[in-house]
């Protein structure tokens, strides 16, 4: 591996899909569509600026595609993903929740996006992860999640202003993401420098981890939601608030990290709560894991008519 060199993409071990990263297939079915993502840097993996010292064990910062929440590529380079033809939900993984976009894959056609990890945490600038043209500004309804859940729609990346809101009504801005502080390498194990310097692993895994979607509840109710940006309409008053995390995969275990408290939410008026999990990577030679040790949480409001906060902000670290 040269000093240019980032770890090549491959399938994820546990890709629910079939992936190709070798060569475009020249083929499609008529049952699926192709979903072509080239992922063209790593995040960084030691911190910028003047006097910043890099930790001894950074945390990883190897790219991980998913599809609908599940790992289906990681690495850099081009992979191209059969799905259903649908609406699926791109997202990507990089030392910490680095962007998602919603995709339509046709039948027997080829959607293209591009993914630029390094552009997560850059407040303002362009979209880690985006088409090769721009598609419409349009929401994403959350899953049922029951009669008794507030309806929730996922905000596209890219826009500034609540659409089609009532001019009274309020709500919850729900920012739910995270990010890798700090790894903690067993004793005595052996490690790849060279490795490590270059992307945050101790030695080549077969299978990185990933943060599994949040559980989120509301007044009691549970909110089919994922990592990104999310809008919720709300009644003005005081609401309860619960974010629970779970120990990332492969064979994730049941440990929750949580963090509660209440909103207010006033007629007119947006409450903005951006939750960023910081998350410890664990790293051992039989398995990685991702496990929250906390939460940096912000709590703020705006009115209906302002413009949007950045989703984005500068890493922790």
């Amino acid at each position: 591996m040269s000093d240019n060199e980032h770890p090549s993409v491959t399938a994820h071990p546990a890709s629910p899909h079939p992936v190709v990263t070798d060569t475009r297939p020249g083929r499609i079915k008529r049952s699926e569509g192709l979903l072509e993502v080239t992922i063209a840097t790593t995040a960084p993996t030691e911190p910028e600026g003047p006097g910043r010292e890099a930790p001894e064990y950074p945390p990883s910062r190897v790219p991980i595609l998913l599809v609908d929440s599940r790992p289906v590529a990681q690495g850099v380079g081009t992979a191209w993903v059969r799905l259903p033809p649908g609406m699926h939900r791109c997202s990507v993984q990089a030392g910490g929740f680095a962007g998602w976009w919603v995709a339509e894959v046709t039948a027997r056609r080829t959607t293209v996006l591009e993914s630029h990890p390094d552009r997560a945490w850059e407040p303002g600038g362009e979209p880690p992860l985006a088409p090769d043209t721009w598609a419409g500004k349009t929401l994403r309804r959350a899953d049922e999640a029951g009669d008794s859940a507030p309806a929730a729609s996922q905000l596209p990346f890219t826009l500034d202003r609540l659409p089609d809101h009532e001019p009274k009504s309020g709500g919850l801005l729900l920012d739910l993401t995270w990010e890798a502080v700090s790894q903690h390498v067993d004793p005595g194990t052996g490690i790849d420098r060279d490795w490590l310097r270059r992307s945050g692993e101790p030695w080549p895994p077969r299978e990185r981890p990933w943060m599994p979607d949040p559980v989120v509840t509301i007044d009691g109710a549970r909110q089919e939601l994922d990592w990104g940006r999310w809008w919720i309409p709300l009644r003005p008053g005081g609401h309860g608030l619960e974010v629970a995390v779970a120990e990332s995969g492969p064979s994730a275990g049941t440990r929750r990290a949580r963090w509660r408290t209440a909103v207010d939410v006033h007629p007119g008026s947006i409450t903005r709560a951006r939750i960023n999990a910081q998350v410890v990577q664990h790293s051992r030679p039989e398995r990685t894991v991702l496990r929250t040790s906390g939460f940096d949480a912000r709590l703020r409001s705006n009115r209906l008519t302002e413009r949007l906060p950045d989703f984005r902000e500068p890493r922790t670290r």
